[in-house]
Formats: structure tokens, C-alpha cells, sequence
């Protein structure tokens, strides 16, 4: 199962033939390893051919970006409409079922997202690899951000635990879900090119 998903994992930033090479390889070193050493050099290895599609083409990678938000942005609005928050009473925004619904939102839209841009993958970069820097890029500064804006509008959350919480979500709810929707909608399109032929 370990090996699958790191087979789906690479397949999303290179070939199919080039990501089982490179899991096979990582099998066989890692007996030799600690343990946990071939999930890491996994991710390690997701990340870097995901910064390599951006850098190899900038321009290419913005298109997709955009394209990317856009697709988010879209999948958002169905799922917000579609799980109820319009008609959510706003007086009880702190409360933790508006809360989790509101993640659960987010977890949904990028998981869709990442099934959608799978399917517009080119046999040269993964159009789901802009999106993943882009979410990088905004959780690096997210906390800059919630303090320097919190202060000024003095929002009750804008403390430390806050921050911290908010900043751990962001993996969970928008980095986890947009790659596994994408291994999901890569395996669909390739079953179903499969089927055609």
C-alpha cells in the first residue's frame, strides 16, 4: 500500500515508468535506513520534482497557478453553498461546529481541485505543482499575516495559540487533501484511458 501511494505520489511531478524506478530504488535502500526514512525521502523527493516543474518553466507554472485558484475558487463556492454555512446562524461564528464545517469546506474544495488539475496533467509538468508552491508560499506567511492584520482588527484569535492552530490546519486542510485528490484523479483518468483503448 506504501509503495501505491508513493508510485501515485511521484507519478503526479514525473512519468509513471521514472516514479516506479525511483520507489523501486528507495525499497531496496531501505532496509539499510531507520524507519520512516523511505516515507521521508518520498516527500522529499515529491517536493523537489514539484519545485523543478515550477522553476523549469515560470510562465507555464503562473498559467497553471491561476488556472489552479480559479478551480479553487469554483470548487469553494459549490462546497460552501453545498454544506449549508449561508444559511449557518453568523452570531454563533465561535463556536466549534462552525468551525470544523467551515475546514471541512476547505478540505473538500482542495481535494476536488487536485481531482480536476490531475486530469490536465502534460507529459511534461504536473498542474497541480504551481498550486502546491502557491499554498507553501501562503503558509509560510499566514502567520505573519493573521498578526499583523489581527492587531489592527483586533481579532480574539490573533494570539499565539492561534496562529500555531491556524498554521497546522493549513497541511491538513489544503496541502494533504489537494494531493490526494490529485492521486485520485490521476488514477481515474488513467484507468479510464485504459479502458478506452
Amino acid at each position: 500500500m506504501l509503495r501505491g501511494f508513493a508510485d501515485h505520489l511521484l507519478a503526479l511531478f514525473t512519468s509513471r515508468e521514472v516514479a516506479e524506478s525511483i520507489v523501486g530504488d528507495l525499497l531496496e535502500r531501505r532496509h539499510a535506513h531507520r524507519r520512516g526514512w523511505f516515507a521521508f525521502e518520498v516527500a522529499r523527493l515529491a517536493l523537489t520534482l514539484c519545485c523543478n516543474d515550477v522553476v523549469a518553466a515560470p510562465w507555464r507554472a503562473c498559467r497553471q497557478a491561476a488556472l489552479g485558484w480559479a478551480v479553487y475558487i469554483c470548487s469553494s463556492v459549490i462546497v460552501f453553498i453545498a454544506s449549508g454555512l449561508p444559511r449557518y446562524p453568523w452570531h454563533r461564528v465561535d463556536e466549534p461546529v462552525f468551525w470544523i464545517r467551515l475546514w471541512l469546506v476547505f478540505f473538500v474544495a482542495n481535494f476536488v481541485t487536485g481531482a480536476i488539475l490531475a486530469r490536465r496533467r502534460s507529459s511534461s509538468a504536473s498542474a497541480i505543482a504551481p498550486l502546491i508552491i502557491l499554498w507553501l508560499v501562503g503558509w509560510l506567511v499566514l502567520p505573519f499575516w493573521i498578526t499583523f492584520v489581527g492587531e489592527r482588527l483586533q481579532w480574539p484569535w490573533a494570539d499565539v495559540p492561534g496562529i500555531v492552530s491556524s498554521a497546522a490546519l493549513v497541511p491538513l486542510c489544503y496541502l494533504i487533501p489537494l494531493v490526494l485528490g490529485a492521486c485520485v484523479g490521476q488514477s481515474r483518468h488513467r484507468i479510464a484511458a485504459t479502458q478506452a483503448d
